[in-house]
């Protein structure tokens, strides 16, 4: 298999929490464990706005839990509530944080997002029809195309031989193939409506109330989810990476390897502020090093919180962070982002 370079993991230094618990990480930042709800934890690898991509992850008993797993936006106004976003957006449902939640939702058996019309929520099921909301152990995988702007989620059983796939069809049997873009659920109205050009991040939110709803993710490095099945052995679209099952064709991990360039960093941009110490997180392409926001100067770990791909808000201050619109003007304090050096600065 070719180099690859570095593959993401969980976030070990916040979760998204809404007055509930802190995830706690282990095996290498890739299993979460299940506290109550409102939780949940982030790669905080930014998809690239290009390409079609592929995650899969296991999921301990979640019958009792209102989890969800998927996707929010790079533009959440309120960072610590992006588990709440995930799932009641995955049930199509509206809530007080932008609706900016695009997931699986592991209580209700749906993929979906908010809109306020149109169909924007399906059903997904076990390979053999049954609810998602169940006491055994399930692998759920992710597809997302942001070149057709469709999405699906796939299941399994330990015991199966590849992915049932669940896109706009509302099938009980997962025939819905990643591979022919008509199939999945259409996210044009999600990313025009919600985030427009911006970046999204995956995330699982356990949010259990009782169950055990942890998550074993899977972007590349180990098809066995740590020694819970034989490995796979099957690699993306370019040779990279280890999965357990085949990948839907044209799909790639998300890794260093695969991670298209950018063009430079944002040196003016704006954002909607929350006026909570909560966030937003601001993409700006790169690390920065000196920011003014609404011409004031910011203060690391006063205002904000640097990070490789630009800043998260610290301070509920109006005068930083105005639920209104907000204007940055940076200057780069290092190299433009890349997948590979995408952690937490």
């Amino acid at each position: 298999m070719p180099s690859s370079g570095n593959f993401p993991t969980f976030n070990n230094y916040i979760s998204g929490n809404q007055g509930g618990q802190s995830v706690t990480l282990s095996g290498g930042n890739l299993k979460t464990d299940a506290p109550g709800y409102w939780c949940g934890v982030d790669s905080y690898i930014e998809i690239p706005t290009e390409g079609k991509w592929f995650i899969e992850t296991f999921i301990g008993n979640r019958y009792g839990s209102y989890g969800a797993q998927g996707f929010y936006s790079q533009t959440l106004n309120n960072y610590n509530q992006f588990s709440f976003d995930l799932y009641y957006g995955s049930k199509d449902q509206s809530n007080s944080d932008g609706n900016e939640g695009l997931a699986v939702n592991l209580n209700d058996s749906t993929i979906g997002y908010y809109a306020s019309t149109g169909t924007t929520k399906y059903n997904v099921k076990e390979p053999d029809g049954t609810s998602i909301y169940s006491t055994n152990t399930l692998l759920i995988a992710h597809a997302l195309d942001i070149d057709n702007e469709r999405y699906w989620a796939g299941t399994a059983f330990s015991t199966s031989t590849a992915w049932s796939w669940y896109g706009n069809g509302n099938s009980s049997t997962g025939t819905d193939n990643p591979a022919t873009a008509t199939t999945g659920l259409d996210i044009s109205g999600f990313r025009t409506n919600t985030i427009s050009d911006a970046r999204l991040r995956f995330a699982h939110c356990p949010n259990r109330s009782s169950a055990d709803p942890y998550a074993i993710a899977n972007f590349g490095q180990d098809s066995t989810f740590q020694g819970s099945m034989t490995a796979g052995g099957n690699t993306d679209a370019n040779g990279f990476g280890d999965f357990v099952f085949p990948l839907p064709s044209g799909y790639s991990a998300l890794c260093a390897a695969n991670y298209p360039e950018d063009s430079g960093f944002i040196t003016n941009t704006t954002f909607k502020g929350s006026g909570t110490s909560g966030g937003p997180v601001v993409f700006l392409n790169g690390v920065p090093n000196n920011v003014t926001i609404n011409s004031n100067a910011v203060t690391w770990g006063t205002h904000a919180i640097k990070l490789a791909c630009g800043f998260r808000l610290i301070t509920s201050s109006s005068s930083y962070n105005s639920t209104g619109t907000n204007t940055v003007v940076a200057t780069s304090g290092g190299a433009t982002w890349k997948y590979g050096n995408a952690q937490y600065y």
